[in-house]
């Protein structure tokens, strides 16, 4: 629940929405740091990748409302020196009470960040984990704020402790 400058408190996620989107398990957190900043980081996990299949943000976020303005590819590092590729999702709400927010969003597959669908939307993830390979997996990353800067410092803050919860192929 605290991570460096960070204090989160756990965001429930409605049990329709759950059904439709067949995660094995999640995290939902808001956390606002010190400067009283805010994010919002919400990680599914599945082991059967392909439930995790249009499941992103230009999708989920335009079915409840949100215009989807630009999506673009960034390398981000975080804290521990790792660097990574994400994309930057910019979505607003139209209307009387107008508001922004920018997305970070990465998947982890197997234990390696990827900011690519199309690395676990194969033939071969479609086929049941026989083996019970705990390293056959897929986890989405968003980080959502109003402010992109506030997205990116989180990104940074939580990249490395969120890759010591994911195995690798080595399951390390």
């Amino acid at each position: 629940m605290v991570v460096g400058n960070w204090t989160g408190r756990d965001i429930p996620i409605p049990e329709n929405i759950q059904r439709v989107a067949k995660n094995d398990d999640f995290l939902s957190r808001l956390y606002i740091n010190k400067n009283k900043k805010w994010v919002n980081l919400y990680v599914p996990y599945t082991a059967r990748p392909r439930t995790m299949l249009g499941h992103r943000p230009q999708v989920c976020y335009p079915a409840n409302g949100w215009i989807h303005d630009s999506t673009e590819n960034e390398n981000l590092t975080s804290k521990g020196g790792l660097r990574f590729p994400c994309l930057i999702h910019r979505f607003h709400k139209p209307g009387p009470n107008y508001e922004e927010i920018v997305i970070v969003n990465f998947y982890i597959v197997n234990g390696h960040i990827t900011d690519d669908e199309s690395v676990f939307s194969g033939i071969s993830w479609r086929t049941p984990n026989l083996e019970g390979d705990i390293a056959r997996y897929v986890s989405q990353v968003q980080f959502s704020s109003s402010l992109k800067h506030t997205a990116h410092m989180a990104a940074a803050d939580f990249t490395d402790l969120l890759l010591e919860y994911f195995p690798d192929t080595n399951n390390q």
